[in-house]
């Protein structure tokens, strides 16, 4: 079994629940707080400019249109605001509008994880940024798919919003994989057939009091 065969292997494992939480703009003072201890959240910004809030960065990271931010719940504490200079919420004026009349524009995405506190999560960076001119045209064409399907929903939209973020999901994942974000140490292990068996294990059952004798 190849590396990619053995991540694709655990991927199946991991239940998501994807939906779509918003497709609009924002007016004002406006910030955003998304941290969750369960879900992961991604983010989109589709017109405007926005400013990311996290001890990651030495002062506030700004955002350019298609960058995509992917929240898992290990990431620390984390904010999009309006300002790099200033974090401030419920202010007066502060709005959710549609999305030509904001001064920025999101496409928000929320997955319940079946298993937050999985290990395989815990491979990937909490916080998760992917610039425009990384994540290539495919990324940004599926987003412009769940802007349509949501702006103008037909039979079974809430389904397929559901596979289209989910796909979104896979591929900054892939990006994760390919950026070397990654170790090399454990895409040998995810490769090792004998401990494939193991990590499924692991994964079906995070919450057992696993021991050395009862993984082998």
């Amino acid at each position: 079994m190849t590396a990619q065969e053995a991540l694709s292997s655990s991927l199946r494992a991991l239940r998501l629940r994807a939906r779509l939480a918003y497709v609009g703009g924002v007016c004002g003072r406006w910030a955003v707080d998304h941290n969750s201890d369960s879900d992961a959240w991604f983010h989109m910004l589709v017109k405007g400019d926005a400013w990311l809030h996290s001890p990651r960065w030495p002062r506030p990271e700004p955002l350019a249109i298609g960058d995509v931010l992917v929240f898992l719940p290990h990431a620390p504490p984390h904010y999009l605001s309006y300002s790099a200079d200033e974090l401030v919420f419920d202010a007066p004026g502060a709005a959710q509008v549609p999305m030509e009349e904001g001064s920025s524009g999101f496409v928000c995405g929320l997955f319940e994880l079946d298993q937050p506190r999985a290990p395989w999560w815990r491979l990937l960076p909490g916080e998760i940024l992917v610039r425009r001119r990384e994540g290539g045209d495919g990324l940004a064409r599926l987003v412009q798919l769940l802007v349509d399907e949501a702006r103008a929903p037909r039979l079974a939209s809430d389904l397929l919003l559901e596979h289209l973020l989910e796909s979104c999901l896979l591929l900054v994942i892939r990006h994760c994989v390919e950026g070397g974000l990654l170790s090399d140490g454990m895409l040998s292990v995810l490769a090792d057939r004998r401990l494939q068996s193991v990590l499924d294990g692991i994964h079906r059952e995070p919450g057992r009091a696993w021991t050395l004798a009862a993984l082998c």
